[in-house]
């Protein structure tokens, strides 16, 4: 029988046992507003991104923040949603909510948990710098030659993006800029060493190392020259060490015919002469030698496994003929400079041949 219906059971006792039931039952429902772990399953929730979209730019990251409430309206700390991306070659997102920019473009993240969806946008840009018209990022101290580098921009969009761009070059002793001109900038060497060039867009940034020689040869009647230097590919390859040039020059006021380039290995003698036609227009400049995707266009190999002496230079003669019925030559040292050998190995594959006999 319930004590509260026995009238043997003292009246106080009644009291005690009602006021418990009381107390016990109004605890229950005295949770408050503090944020929970999680809800119940059987309570719906409500996620949202407080930061609104988002842009980044290839290869850098951000981390998505959600903020989630239950069916209550309390705040949920660290909700367990489930990521996902809708252009994974866009942006990708890990279980954490970190974005990773892969390409230019737009993608949508969701944050899903408990039936429930949220989602924000994240736009993917890229900024990067070539040469002008490509090659190397290279200068040589004087002579007149300069370097353009121009910016290039892509949100993804498909079309031409119309950006400005601000431009610096952090260490003017070394390489300095002389004329900015929207997307397009001209470099001058002031210094042996190596310096960078920085466009920044907005919030994004990109660089371009940039290494300058020292004085060259300031050339010959009818020739300026723009870049000399040798590299070596890191042999011994095929039983000998490999020596790549790179020249650039530039005609003046006349046309001008390369057509054969002499030189000497230090301590080992002299190269066999390559001969070749490059014309070049008045003003107009050339690679002579250059490295294009991946291989070589000319290299030179040491014999025996020998090695060029440190801190030697490479002697080199180039014949030319200029439009106005005149020859000369143009004699210079390349400095050495280290480099890797490259994937593959093409020599003289393009412009250079051995020179016949009395060529």
């Amino acid at each position: 029988m319930n004590p509260v219906e026995d009238p043997a059971v003292p009246l106080q006792f009644h009291r005690f046992t009602l006021l418990l039931t009381l107390v016990g039952a109004t605890g229950l429902g005295m949770a408050g507003c503090d944020p929970v772990t999680a809800p119940p399953d059987s309570l719906p929730v409500r996620i949202e991104f407080p930061d609104g979209p988002v842009t980044i730019a290839v290869d850098r990251t951000h981390a998505l923040v959600v903020r989630a409430w239950d069916g209550e309206g309390r705040p949920v700390e660290s909700p367990p949603v489930a990521w996902a991306s809708s252009q994974p070659a866009v942006a990708r997102v890990d279980a954490s909510g970190l974005v990773t920019g892969v390409s230019p473009g737009r993608a949508s993240i969701s944050a899903a948990w408990q039936g429930v969806t949220a989602t924000v946008q994240v736009q993917v840009q890229k900024l990067w710098l070539t040469t002008i018209p490509g090659g190397p990022p290279m200068l040589a101290v004087g002579g007149g030659g300069v370097l353009v580098v121009a910016a290039h921009f892509d949100d993804g969009s498909g079309t031409p993006p119309d950006f400005s761009v601000t431009w610096s070059a952090p260490d003017p002793g070394i390489a300095r800029i002389v004329l900015a001109a929207g997307v397009v900038a001209y470099l001058e060497g002031a210094g042996s060493g190596v310096s960078a060039i920085t466009a920044r867009v907005g919030d994004l940034t990109a660089s371009l190392a940039v290494e300058v020689f020292g004085p060259l040869p300031s050339g010959a009647p009818g020739i300026t020259l723009l870049e000399a230097h040798i590299t070596e590919l890191g042999g011994p390859f095929i039983g000998s060490w490999e020596y790549a040039p790179a020249i650039q020059v530039a005609a003046e006021s006349a046309p001008v015919q390369i057509v054969r380039i002499r030189g000497v290995f230090p301590g080992q003698g002299p190269w066999p002469p390559f001969c070749a036609s490059i014309s070049l227009p008045p003003f107009g400049s050339g690679d002579l030698f250059r490295e294009r995707q991946g291989y070589w266009e000319l290299a030179f190999s040491a014999r025996d496994w020998s090695r060029a002496p440190a801190g030697s230079g490479f002697p080199v003669s180039i014949d030319f003929r200029t439009g106005l019925g005149g020859r000369g030559t143009l004699s210079l040292e390349l400095p050495v400079r280290s480099g890797e050998l490259p994937g593959t190995f093409t020599p003289g594959a393009l412009r250079w041949v051995p020179c016949h006999q009395g060529s």
